[in-house]
C-alpha cells in the first residue's frame, strides 16, 4: 500500500517540482534584467555628475587670477563660485600643503577662510597623485579639510600655483537617484574604491562612510565589472534582486537592489501555492501508507512487541500469539529462548557481581570472600569454599597444601565451619588429578558414613569436616603456569543433582576468580616494583646529590628498613679494626646498636683475583733482573705489586708456584663466581626469572646470601657470634663489589622470627647494593681527588694553595683566642748545585727527605707544606717565637744528620716570625719569615734566624758542620 501511494504521488511531485523550477528560472532572469537596467541608468547618471563636477572645477581653475597667484582676486572668485554652486561646501587653493586662499559655506552665507588646514594621510596621498599625473580627479568618501564635513573632493592641479580643492556635498549624489528609488524598498548604494559607502538611498545616515567590504556586492564587484544576483543584504533582512556596475574613471561601485516581491508580483503567490500543494500530496500519501501498514501488520507488531521486551532483558515476558500459522511457531521459539536467557541472565548477574567486586577493589581477600558468599547464596548450597594452593616457596610439590581461608556457610542448610583450614595434596589423590587436568567435577550422591573421595587421604581429624557432605562441585582455578586453587560447593542437608546451568555458573565464577587473582597479584607486584623503584630512585638521587658517604649510607639503611619491614639493616666496610666492620646501621627502637662490631676476627684480603707466587730466591732474582730490563726497554717501571697480567709473563713457567687465593667467600657468597661466572636464570613459583651463577641449584647459592633460618644453614656458622650479637634469625647479605674488590657488605636482618624471603625482596637488596657500591666508589674517588688538589705530588705535603688558606684560618683562630701563631720558612740549601751536579732525581730525593723529616718532627696540630721549589712552610699554631726557634733548631739538626742516597749530608736554612708580635696579617707574616730566611742564608746557611725588625740583625742560630753540597765550592750567598 505504501508503495502504491508513493507510486501515485511521485509523478505529481515530479511534475510540480519541474514546474516550480522553470518558473523560478524565468522569474530570476526577469529580476536580473530589471535590476541590471536600473544599475546601468544609475551608473550613467553618476558618471555624468562626476564629469560635471570636474569640468566646473577645471573652469574655475583656468581663470587668470588663480594662475597669476593673486590671492585677493582668488578669494573673491572662490566666494562667487560657492554662491553659484550650492552643492559645494568650500573651495581652497593649496600649495605644498599650505593654505593660500579658501572660502567656505557657513551658517550665514559664504565667507573667507584664513586659518590653516590639516590634511589627513589619505587626502595628502590623493593630492600627491593628482599633482604627479597633472590630471584633475575626484576622490572617494572623505572629510573636507576646510570645514570638516563628509564630502568628496574635486582636485584640480594649477601650474606653479599648487592645487585647487572643491568639497562636494554627498547629498548631491543621492539627488541623482530620486527617480530610480521612488519605491521605499528599492535601495541604491555608491561604494568608493576603499569600500566605504559614499551614499545610500536607504538608511543613509547610518551607512554613510561605513566599511562595506563584507557585502556580497563588494565581493562580487572585486571579481567582475558588472553582474547580478539574488540574496539578503547585510543592511536589512529583505530579499532583493541585486545588480552592480562600476563607474568609469572613479572606479566607484554602484549597487541597485529591488525587492523580489515587486518583481515576481502574483507569480510569487502562485509559487507558494504550488509548493503547498506538492507538500500536501506527499503528506497524504504517507498517511495512507501508514494506515494500511497498521491494519495489515497487527499480528506482526504483537510478535515484535513481546520479542522486544525479551530482547530488552525482561525474560518474564512471553509471546502470546495463537499457533495457527508460522507466526505461532515463531512465538514458541521465542518463549523457549526467553526461558534459556532467563537462566543465562542469572549466571550473568552472578558473574557481574564478582566482576564488580574485582573492579571496585584490588583487595584479594575481600574479592574472594565476596565470591564464596555470592556463589553459595546463588546456588542455595550449604557451604562454599575457596582454597588456595600453598607451595611453601619450594619447587618440591610433595608438601603442597590447600589452605581453606575463604569459607561461607549456611547453618539453616546444615553448613558448618571447617575445623581444619588445610589439607595435604597427595600425589595420587583425586584433588591432585583435578588440579592437574583443570576440569570441573560434580558428585551427585554420596553414601552416608563414607568419606568424600576428594579427601580420602585426609587425617581422622580433617575427615570430620567432610563427612556431612552429600553432594558437591569441585572446580579448579588454574592458569597457564599451573593451579592456583579450587572452588568447592557442598550440599550437606540433602542429596542433590547438579544441573548443567549450575556447573556452568561455577566454571564462570572460577574464570572470574582466576582473573581477579591474576589482577591482584599483578597489582601487588606492580606496587612492589613501583615502591622499589621509588626507593632506588631516592637512593640514586642521594648518591648524585651528595658526596657525603655517611649521609648516603644512613639514608640507604633507613629506607631499606622501612621498605622491607625488618628490624635491622647494616653496612659493613673494611676498616683498620677488621676486614668487615659495621660502619652504618639502622635498627628498630627496641634493639641495641652494634656499630663498630667486626664480622671477622682477623685481617683478610677479599680481592677477586690471584697474585703470582715464585718458588725460590733464584726465581726472585731472575724476576728482578727481568723487571729492570723491562723498564730499560719501555721506560715503564714495574714493582712486585704491579698488575698480575704484567708480572705473570715475566716469571718462567718452571719457577711459578700455584696461585695462592684469598678468602673469597662471605656467608657462602663466592666472590670469584660473582666476578667471572656466566649468569643463568631459574623460574620461581610466581613465574619470575631469578639470576643465579653457574652450578647453582637454588636461590640460596646465587651471588647473594639468602638465609631463611641461620640455625639450619651452615653458611652462618663462621659468623654465629656476630649474628647472635644482632639477634638475627634470617638475613640477606649482598656484597658491595667495585673494581674486583669487596668494598663492603649490605646485610638485612630479621630478628623477631624466621622469614621466607621473596625473589622481589632479594632483587631489591641486590639493586640497592649496586647503588651503594657506586656511592662508596664515588665517595672514595672524591676524597682522593680532594686530597690530590691540596697536596704536593712529590712530597705528599700540603701545597701552596692549602698553605695560604690554612695560614689565614690559624691566624683568625689565634686572633679570637688571643694566642700566638708562628711561621717557619724552611729552604733546602744549594738545591740548584745539587741538581746541576747530581741530577734532578737526586734533588727530588733530597726534597722528599726534608718533607719526611718535617712529618716526623712536627706535632699533629702543626701544618707543614711545600711552599715552592726547595722552600717549605711550617705553620705552628699556639706557639711562641721562642718555641718556634727551638722547633726550627731541631729541624736543622735532623736534616743536618740525615743521609740522602747518592748525595750524602744536606742542610737547610730557616726563617721564623710570629703573629701578632711581628706581623698583623698572613701576608706580612710570610714576608717577615722570608726576610729572616734571607738573613739565615746570607749568614752561612744551616741555621735558623728569627725576625727582629727591619734594621736589626736576626738572632744567630747554632753553628753547623758543612753539608756535602759545600764541597762543590760554587754556592752563592743566598738562594
Amino acid at each position: 500500500m505504501l508503495l502504491l501511494c508513493l507510486g501515485v504521488a511521485a509523478p505529481l511531485i515530479a511534475i510540480g517540482s519541474f514546474t516550480l523550477y522553470k518558473s523560478y528560472q524565468t522569474l530570476r532572469l526577469e529580476a536580473s534584467r530589471a535590476t541590471t537596467f536600473q544599475a546601468a541608468i544609475a551608473v550613467r547618471s553618476l558618471h555624468q555628475w562626476t564629469q560635471t563636477q570636474i569640468e566646473t572645477a577645471c573652469a574655475i581653475a583656468q581663470l587668470a587670477a588663480l594662475r597669476g597667484g593673486k590671492v585677493d582676486a582668488t578669494q573673491k572668485i572662490f566666494e562667487t563660485a560657492l554662491k553659484a554652486e550650492k552643492q559645494w561646501h568650500d573651495l581652497a587653493l593649496l600649495k605644498d600643503g599650505k593654505l593660500i586662499a579658501a572660502a567656505e559655506r557657513g551658517q550665514y552665507g559664504v565667507k573667507a577662510r584664513t586659518t590653516a588646514v590639516t590634511l589627513d594621510s589619505t587626502t595628502k596621498e590623493f593630492i600627491a597623485t593628482v599633482e604627479r599625473s597633472g590630471t584633475p580627479a575626484i576622490s572617494g568618501y572623505t572629510h573636507s579639510p576646510v570645514c570638516g564635513d563628509p564630502s568628496v573632493l574635486v582636485v584640480v592641479p594649477i601650474k606653479d600655483q599648487g592645487v585647487m580643492l572643491a568639497s562636494v556635498d554627498l547629498d548631491s549624489v543621492l539627488s541623482l537617484f530620486h527617480g530610480l528609488s521612488d519605491n521605499s524598498d528599492t535601495v541604491i548604494a555608491v561604494v568608493d574604491s576603499q569600500k566605504r559607502v559614499i551614499a545610500r538611498t536607504l538608511q543613509n545616515e547610518y551607512w554613510q562612510g561605513k566599511d562595506f567590504s563584507k557585502a556580497k556586492s563588494v565581493t562580487a564587484g572585486s571579481k567582475a565589472q558588472r553582474g547580478s544576483y539574488e540574496a539578503v543584504g547585510i543592511a536589512d533582512p529583505v530579499t532583493r534582486a541585486y545588480a552592480f556596475d562600476h563607474v568609469p574613471t572613479t572606479n566607484w561601485l554602484l549597487v541597485v537592489g529591488v525587492p523580489v516581491s515587486e518583481i515576481y508580483g502574483q507569480a510569487h503567490d502562485w509559487l507558494v501555492l504550488l509548493t503547498a500543494i506538492a507538500a500536501s500530496c506527499v503528506l497524504i500519501s504517507v498517511g495512507l501508507a501508514f494506515w494500511a501498514t497498521l491494519h495489515f501488520t497487527r499480528t506482526i507488531r504483537l510478535l515484535v512487541k513481546e520479542s522486544l521486551a525479551i530482547g530488552h532483558g525482561d525474560f518474564t515476558k512471553r509471546v502470546n500469539v495463537p499457533a495457527r500459522d508460522e507466526f505461532g511457531l515463531l512465538a514458541r521459539a521465542f518463549n523457549q529462548m526467553a526461558a534459556r536467557l532467563e537462566l543465562n541472565q542469572d549466571m550473568k548477574n552472578m558473574t557481574d557481581q564478582v566482576s564488580e567486586s574485582i573492579r571496585k577493589s584490588l583487595d584479594l581477600d575481600q574479592i574472594l570472600n565476596t565470591t564464596v558468599r555470592e556463589l553459595g547464596q546463588a546456588l542455595g548450597s550449604s557451604r562454599c569454599c575457596l582454597a588456595l594452593v600453598d607451595t611453601h616457596c619450594t619447587l618440591d610439590t610433595s608438601d603442597d597444601e590447600l589452605m581453606f581461608d575463604y569459607v561461607w556457610t549456611d547453618p539453616k542448610k546444615g553448613g558448618t565451619e571447617l575445623a581444619n583450614k588445610s589439607i595435604l595434596i597427595t600425589k595420587h589423590s583425586v584433588l591432585k588429578l583435578i588440579l592437574q587436568q583443570g576440569s570441573i567435577l560434580s558428585l551427585d550422591v554420596l553414601d552416608d558414613g563414607v568419606n568424600t573421595p576428594l579427601f580420602e587421604n585426609a587425617t581422622e581429624e580433617q575427615s570430620q569436616d567432610w563427612k556431612s557432605v552429600r553432594s558437591l562441585i569441585a572446580c579448579p582455578i588454574t592458569t597457564n603456569e599451573g593451579p592456583l586453587g579450587i572452588i568447592l560447593v557442598h550440599q550437606c542437608d540433602r542429596l542433590r543433582v547438579w544441573t548443567d546451568y549450575e556447573l556452568e555458573l561455577v566454571e564462570a565464577i572460577a574464570r572470574q576468580v582466576t582473573l581477579a587473582m591474576q589482577h591482584a597479584r599483578l597489582y601487588n607486584r606492580t606496587k612492589q616494583m613501583a615502591e622499589q623503584e621509588v626507593l632506588i630512585n631516592h637512593i640514586v638521587r642521594s648518591v648524585r646529590s651528595s658526596l657525603d658517604l655517611d649521609t648516603i649510607l644512613n639514608t640507604v639503611t633507613g629506607e631499606l628498613l622501612k621498605a622491607l619491614g625488618v628490624e635491622r639493616v647494616q653496612i659493613a666496610q673494611p676498616r683498620n679494626e677488621g676486614p668487615l666492620v659495621v660502619t652504618h646501621e639502622c635498627h628498630a627502637g627496641h634493639l641495641e646498636s652494634v656499630k663498630g662490631v667486626s664480622l671477622y676476627p682477623d685481617q683478610m684480603d677479599f680481592r677477586v683475583s690471584h697474585t703470582p707466587t715464585i718458588k725460590s730466591t733464584r726465581a726472585a732474582n731472575l724476576l728482578a733482573s727481568t723487571m729492570q730490563a723491562f723498564q730499560a726497554k719501555t721506560g715503564e717501571a714495574l714493582s712486585p705489586n704491579s698488575e698480575h697480567d704484567q708480572i705473570e709473563p715475566l716469571i718462567p713457567a718452571e719457577l711459578r708456584a700455584e696461585p695462592i687465593t684469598g678468602r673469597n667467600t662471605i656467608l657462602g657468597i663466592d666472590l670469584d663466581r660473582l666476578s667471572k661466572g656466566y649468569a643463568t636464570f631459574v623460574e620461581t613459583d610466581d613465574g619470575e626469572l631469578v639470576q643465579v651463577p653457574p652450578d647453582a641449584t637454588t636461590l640460596q647459592e646465587a651471588p647473594i646470601a639468602v638465609i631463611t633460618d641461620i640455625d639450619m644453614d651452615s653458611r652462618a656458622m663462621p659468623f654465629r657470634h656476630f649474628l647472635d650479637q644482632n639477634g638475627t634469625r634470617s638475613l640477606i647479605a649482598a656484597p658491595l663489589v667495585s673494581e674486583n674488590r669487596l668494598v663492603g657488605l649490605l646485610i638485612v636482618h630479621q630478628t623477631e622470627n624466621t622469614r621466607e624471603w621473596t625473589p622481589t625482596e632479594v632483587r631489591l637488596v641486590a639493586a640497592i647494593a649496586d647503588q651503594v657500591a657506586v656511592a662508596i666508589e664515588h665517595a672514595h674517588l672524591f676524597a682522593t681527588v680532594k686530597h690530590q688538589a691540596i697536596t704536593d705530588g712529590l712530597t705528599t705535603l700540603y701545597n701552596h694553595v692549602y698553605f695560604k688558606n690554612r695560614l689565614q684560618e690559624d691566624l683568625n683562630l689565634a686572633k679570637r683566642k688571643g694566642t700566638s701563631c708562628s711561621l717557619l720558612m724552611v729552604d733546602l740549601d744549594k738545591l740548584k748545585v745539587i741538581n746541576d751536579t747530581y741530577g734532578h732525581p737526586v734533588g727530588d730525593a733530597a726534597i722528599r727527605q726534608v718533607a719526611s723529616i718535617l712529618k716526623t718532627i712536627l706535632r699533629s696540630g702543626d701544618t707543614p707544606a711545600r711552599y715552592g721549589g726547595e722552600e717549605f712552610g711550617v705553620i705552628l699554631p699556639e706557639t711562641s717565637l721562642f718555641e718556634a726557634a727551638l722547633i726550627g733548631d731541631r729541624i736543622c739538626s735532623q736534616i743536618r744528620n740525615c743521609h740522602v742516597p747518592g748525595l750524602g749530608r744536606i742542610s737547610c736554612s730557616i726563617g721564623a716570625a710570629s703573629f701578632p708580635k711581628q706581623a698583623s696579617s698572613a701576608a706580612e707574616l710570610v714576608e717577615r719569615a722570608d726576610k729572616a730566611l734571607y738573613v739565615a742564608k746570607n749568614s752561612g746557611r744551616d741555621q735558623i734566624r728569627i725576625y727582629e725588625g727591619e734594621e736589626s740583625e736576626a738572632s744567630q742560630a747554632l753553628p753547623a758542620p758543612p753539608s756535602i753540597a759545600d764541597t762543590t765550592g760554587n754556592a752563592k750567598p743566598a738562594e
